[in-house]
């Protein structure tokens, strides 16, 4: 999916004087996975809220089947998750 790209601190990326427009499927993945849920306005149902899940020593499972579920919601497929603490690596496209 090509949307705007955001820069690590979350802010738009800007190149020579525009918005830099481009693949934004791992992008995607992560703001899903470390949104907590109401955190979208809109959408409220939205998010996974890793850093809650991980603070509450949820399961591993838990926490797959909640990556899992959320990109599912937004279209995605073919879901590899690989949680290795503290890194929860999310490999999916739509």
């Amino acid at each position: 999916m090509t949307d705007f790209l955001l820069a690590d601190d979350g802010d738009m990326t800007i190149a020579n004087g525009d918005f830099l427009i481009g693949d934004s499927e791992a992008q995607d993945v992560e703001l899903l996975i470390t949104s907590s849920k109401g955190a979208w306005k809109e959408h409220p149902l939205i998010g996974v809220g890793i850093a809650q899940l991980v603070k509450t020593r949820a399961t591993e499972v838990r926490i797959k089947r909640d990556i899992n579920e959320q990109l599912m919601l937004d279209g995605f497929i073919n879901i590899d998750i690989d949680i290795d603490y503290p890194d929860v690596h999310v490999d999916a496209n739509r």
